[in-house]
């Protein structure tokens, strides 16, 4: 069973509203989406979501990845051979790690449709695995902030990630309002996205202890391992590392330093299920929690992989709303479901059970790009 055929897709996906974190804003999504037949007709689908911010890759230098470094070297390859697949993505670029993961899932896809299972069975889960997940709010008004967590909690989540990072005075004060707002009930995460330095955090991380939140995710920039380390030491609640790591190196050094309490694993920072499942395994040889995420502009087929594997290794945390946020569907048809704040991945099917693409959604391209 060797690959055949690649083809590409652009897509320009809208949010149902615009995402403002402490590094970003995302209104308009740009991916990429990656078809991959063989040759018994078998069929997988991947996407990449290039942050220049996050992944340091672009849409228009993962297409020339895909189509001139990667597509010439996975050509004729069996499917069936995960670490060749990466041992050649890494040999032609060591970047581009989320058009990695696009190809890094339409393999998984394919393998789990030749076995005759679902993703989350061809991992090593059971039948409608339900991961709990958080639902995001961004940097916002006030009033806009309590408007949306109302509107949360009724939908049956029960935990809330609020953006931070931007001002630390007000991040505290927004903090114990919303506290306010939901109750005791409703788990509050804090994401900084680096917005802090050391002071800042450890001021901010003081003053919100009475409020009861879960965790905050990378506080500090990501290359602070020792300070995030002092951090983790005095911390009133867990640090969780997300820009910080990409690789199995990064959470290697993470460790070492134990600059922090979990890591958060995101396929585009780390180039599919594949390096995922490393990472993983190593955090959980070293006592560490996980987390699993994803970045605005992801569709079903990020989320049902990223769920797939969050429910089989029994994460901690989950921040699976990225396909929530958006307004337009490239897979419409897809099975995954969200009810009462959880995340269901298909156990029965084949593959991702992504159904049929709305390729009005996208713009076709022809290879090499």
């Amino acid at each position: 069973m060797i690959v055949t055929q690649c083809t590409l897709y652009t897509t320009r996906l809208r949010c149902l509203q615009p995402f403002k974190t402490a590094s970003n804003l995302s209104d308009i999504c740009r991916t990429i989406v990656v078809h991959l037949t063989c040759n018994n007709g078998l069929e997988g689908w991947g996407e990449a979501v290039p942050k220049p911010r996050l992944t340091g890759d672009t849409v228009s230098g993962s297409l020339e990845a895909l189509g001139s470094l990667f597509w010439p070297r996975i050509k004729g390859m069996e499917v069936w051979n995960l670490v060749g697949l990466h041992r050649e993505l890494d040999a032609a670029s060591c970047g581009y790690s989320s058009a990695k993961a696009a190809v890094d899932m339409a393999f998984y896809d394919i393998l789990s449709k030749a076995a005759g299972v679902s993703l989350a069975a061809y991992l090593g889960g059971g039948v409608g695995q339900e991961v709990a997940t958080d639902y995001s709010i961004g940097l916002t008004s006030t009033d806009e902030m309590l408007s949306q967590a109302r509107e949360i909690v009724a939908s049956g989540f029960k935990s809330i990630k609020l953006k931070v990072g931007l001002n630390y005075h007000e991040d505290v004060d927004r903090v114990r309002l919303l506290r306010e707002e939901v109750g005791s009930q409703i788990a509050i995460r804090l994401d900084a996205n680096e917005g802090y330095d050391y002071n800042q955090a450890a001021w901010v991380l003081d003053k919100i202890a009475p409020y009861g939140v879960e965790l905050m995710e990378q506080p500090l920039p990501r290359w602070e391992l020792k300070q995030s380390a002092k951090l983790c030491r005095n911390s009133p609640c867990p640090i969780i590392a997300d820009e910080s790591v990409h690789s199995v190196h990064d959470a290697a050094a993470i460790i070492e330093h134990e600059a922090a309490d979990g890591l958060n694993i995101k396929l585009m920072k780390c180039g599919g299920l594949y390096p995922a499942l490393a990472i993983a395994n190593l955090a959980r040889a070293n006592g560490l929690s996980l987390m699993i995420g994803g970045m605005v502009g992801e569709t079903a087929v990020t989320a049902s992989c990223s769920t797939a594997l969050a429910g089989v290794l029994n994460f901690e945390y989950a921040d699976l709303d990225s396909d929530l946020l958006l307004k337009d569907k490239f897979f419409p048809q897809a099975e995954l479901a969200c009810q009462d704040g959880k995340r269901i991945a298909p156990g029965a099917g084949k593959g991702l059970n992504l159904g049929s693409p709305d390729l009005k959604q996208g713009e076709k391209l022809a290879l090499p790009v």
